[in-house]
């Protein structure tokens, strides 16, 4: 049986599946794409690190928070929304016993219209103001399921398929879970990448990945507890986080990421994840949390010692899969909070174990403080405290070898002005292989200050400034001595009811690394300049255009510069059921240096950021038809067309050519 075949018997099953439902007319396109999309837009980040959030709104679209239930972590999953807001909405609703209707938002002095638009779709009020009891004899009633499969199909081939991969060029994923009424859920999912065997010889098991997890969540005393693969997140990243920070320009995402949050792993990723169990106990104000982790990682073991970690999740040729789950790793930890709605304590402490050794590379001197053994620990202690209009968060962590401190000021006088202080310290030889701190992807050798200042005081206009000046005590990857950073951007906002917004960004950048070849005997100094402008008008809700232009410029010796122009329409029917994207993007760059990124809108639960360097241009069609509540259709073509070589990619991912298109399908059921 080939892939085709197995994907078409999915589809058809799925359809058979779903005719007995009673169809519903109340279908809206508009509350399930655009919601995300605008406050994605918001938001500036030049990589694909996004995927997690997309996620996690979407699931909010079907299970969205309850204002009257909510917590000030929970709130953060909205990015947007600033320390001040997220107080102002949670302290609302405390003082006048909850909320009656999602329009006493419009009462909450610190927030505008402009955000009450944004978030409303991700809201819901229940009816009681206490939390609803309930127990497992209820969870055969008020289930709602959601079955989903994705297929992509690339119009052209690569290299590898003449020579070494060993499945089929498609992409197929199947995703099922079920949710009764925010308390239990229950989650699968399976995925093949292109290139990857599925049902043959080389992977009789079928899918490459599958995942799952059993969630609870407010039972008695229980917080939540969760089988089989999650996230989770212990004070401030320092010991234990795998979930991602916004840019530089958010400020509540970067302040408030949650003391101890533990996150369904409903994705397709196959690296960062969590396999196993993890409870977190509430006793009054006393917070109790545990967790166990047992999984493998795809790498290579030689001697006892780990040569190689890989985070691609790929298993396309013979050597992918032979180094498939090849290093094994045990995963505990705990947590204590105390805490009320002036202050909050807690602490922390992880422990791990590989089957194999790191050590470091004395070819490589910038490795000189990398991790040695199989055997870690992180520990540490966090705090938050409100005091009047300032807010003071912070964590301390130690681990093997090593400390490292992440401490957070926040005053917010008016609702106008946010005033935002960052500093950070990762000592090099602070070893940490599972944080994920602030601002650093090697998770030590940093030492950092930042400050940022946003004001609504020229209201509609939001004006958002902010500078990182940040060291690096010993080297680093292609940089041979110590060196340190600049980082300074600002952001003009201009929205009015939404029907017209408008976005400009500026962002500069001052480093140092190695010339290439130099061996480090010769350090050049790098400097960057980023402009983006972005304008979108929704004269109703049937049509919007969206206009995008960015400018990269970057200079090591010589100058050169990058800079990309992108258009977009959307039309939806009359019956809102029925929702069709047109984009055009072209670029034009000197070097990947001066790359860029587009985000074009893409399937339920998936992000589409591309990266493109060289000249060319790239046309998508998205069509999202919904002819009924519980029948959800998506169909996108892309085409991206270079105008500067005549082959695309190198290696085994070479396309003889210059075009690339493919088509994505995806298919949605909810019953």
């Amino acid at each position: 049986m080939n892939t085709s075949h197995l994907i078409l018997i999915c589809l058809v099953v799925n359809m058979f599946v779903t005719l007995p439902i009673s169809a519903h007319n109340n279908s809206n396109i508009l509350r399930e794409i655009d919601p995300i999309d605008r406050l994605l837009s918001k938001l500036q980040r030049d990589d694909d690190k996004y995927q997690e959030t997309v996620e996690y709104l979407t699931s909010l679209l079907d299970d969205p928070i309850d204002l009257n239930h909510t917590t000030v972590d929970e709130l953060t999953g909205l990015l947007i929304l600033s320390p001040q807001q997220i107080a102002a909405i949670v302290n609302y609703g405390n003082y006048n016993g909850g909320y009656n209707s999602i329009y006493e938002l419009q009462l909450v002095w610190a927030l505008d219209k402009e955000t009450i638009l944004l978030i409303e779709p991700f809201l819901t009020i229940s009816n009681m103001v206490e939390k609803e009891s309930w127990s497992f004899k209820q969870l055969s009633s008020r289930n709602q399921h959601t079955l989903m499969t994705r297929l992509d199909i690339p119009f052209y081939k690569k290299r590898g398929y003449n020579e070494v991969y060993l499945g089929s060029p498609l992409y197929n994923s199947i995703r099922y879970n079920l949710v009764n009424r925010k308390h239990f859920h229950v989650g699968f999912a399976a995925k093949k990448d292109a290139g990857e065997p599925i049902f043959n010889k080389y992977n009789r098991k079928g899918y490459d990945s599958y995942s799952y997890y059993i969630y609870l969540q407010d039972w008695r005393i229980i917080n939540y507890l969760i089988l089989g693969k999650y996230r989770l997140n212990y004070g401030l990243g320092l010991t234990l986080g795998t979930s991602s920070f916004g840019s530089k320009f958010d400020q509540g995402s970067n302040l408030f990421q949650s003391a101890n949050k533990v996150y369904k792993h409903s994705s397709t990723d196959e690296y960062n994840y969590l396999k196993g169990v993890a409870i977190s106990l509430l006793i009054k104000r006393i917070e109790i949390s545990s967790f166990v982790s047992n999984r493998s990682y795809d790498g290579v073991i030689n001697k006892g010692y780990i040569t190689k970690l890989s985070k691609t999740g790929l298993h396309r040729t013979q050597k992918e899969l032979d180094e498939k789950g090849s290093i094994h790793n045990l995963l505990y930890g705990g947590r204590v909070a105390l805490s009320n709605p002036y202050y909050r304590l807690g602490l922390n402490f992880i422990g791990y174990n590989y089957d194999g050794r790191f050590t470091t590379n004395e070819a490589k001197p910038y490795t000189k403080y990398n991790p040695v053994g199989n055997k870690f620990y992180n520990a540490s202690v966090d705090y938050i405290f409100y005091v009047n209009k300032f807010i003071l968060k912070g964590e301390l962590a130690k681990g093997k070898r090593g400390i490292a401190t992440l401490n957070y000021l926040y005053y917010a006088p008016t609702s106008e002005h946010d005033l935002l202080l960052i500093h950070r310290f990762y000592k090099q030889d602070y070893w940490a292989m599972y944080a994920n701190p602030l601002f650093s992807s090697a998770r030590s050798n940093e030492n950092g200050w930042y400050a940022s200042y946003a004001t609504t005081l020229f209201s509609p206009f939001k004006v958002v400034v902010y500078g990182d000046f940040c060291s690096y005590p010993w080297w680093k990857y292609r940089l041979s001595k110590s060196s340190r950073l600049i980082d300074i951007g600002a952001k003009i906002e201009y929205s009015k009811h939404l029907e017209h917004q408008l976005m400009i960004t500026y962002r500069f950048k001052d480093s140092e690394r190695d010339k290439s070849g130099s061996k480090g005997s010769i350090i050049n100094r790098i400097q960057s300049h980023q402009l983006k402008f972005q304008y979108v008008y929704n004269p109703s809700d049937m049509h919007t255009v969206k206009f995008m232009l960015g400018g990269n410029k970057f200079t090591e010796v010589v100058q050169k510069y990058g800079y990309h122009l992108s258009g977009r329409y959307s039309i939806q029917s009359s019956n809102q059921k029925l929702k069709i994207d047109t984009q055009f993007s072209y670029f034009n760059t000197q070097s990947y240096d001066t790359r860029v990124y587009i985000y074009e809108n893409a399937p339920l639960y998936s992000y589409s950021s591309y990266v493109f360097s060289g000249r060319g241009y790239r046309f998508s069609i998205n069509l999202n038809y919904k002819p009924f509540q519980w029948l959800h259709l998506m169909c996108k073509w892309g085409m991206t067309k270079y105008l500067d070589r005549d082959v695309i990619g190198q290696s085994y991912e070479q396309i003889d050519g210059n075009l690339k298109s493919d088509v994505q399908i995806q298919l949605r059921i909810k019953f």
